[in-house]
């Protein structure tokens, strides 16, 4: 379901949980969730994993901003139902080279590599560019 201002804190929350660094400000959360950018899953009303897509006018794909998993969520499906959230003919993200764990997953997703962004992450680490095509291009 699309996130409403009601879950900000608990994304907030769940955006410390998970990432290290290069976290969202309550302002960008806010504005991500009033334009629609975000899917969530919750379980007993709290918000175990969101998704923020990004679309641009100019392009056919889209783009993951972020995906976020509650830890004590991970491995049960949660990361897979956000991304199959999407329709588009593309999708495509960044993912720090270091995070090995996410690489597997968006591989086992359909993701392939396709470049590089150097020193991309504020601590310095490139970030890998992947992408998954969902709809064949006629």
């Amino acid at each position: 379901m699309k996130a409403e201002l009601k879950y900000i804190n608990q994304l907030l929350d769940l955006e410390n949980k998970v990432f290290p660094s290069n976290r969202l400000s309550r302002r960008s959360m806010e504005r991500f969730i009033k334009q629609g950018n975000i899917t969530v899953i919750t379980r007993f009303n709290k918000v175990i994993g969101s998704i923020i897509v990004l679309i641009r006018k100019d392009s056919s794909a889209v783009k993951i901003y972020s995906l976020a998993v509650d830890p004590d969520y991970q491995g049960q499906g949660i990361g897979k139902q956000l991304i199959a959230s999407i329709t588009a003919p593309e999708i495509r993200l960044e993912v720090r080279e270091d995070n090995h764990k996410a690489i597997e997953f968006y591989k086992k997703q359909g993701f392939e590599e396709f470049g590089k962004h150097k020193k991309y992450y504020e601590d310095g680490v490139d970030a890998l560019k992947m992408k998954k095509k969902l709809i064949a291009s006629s």
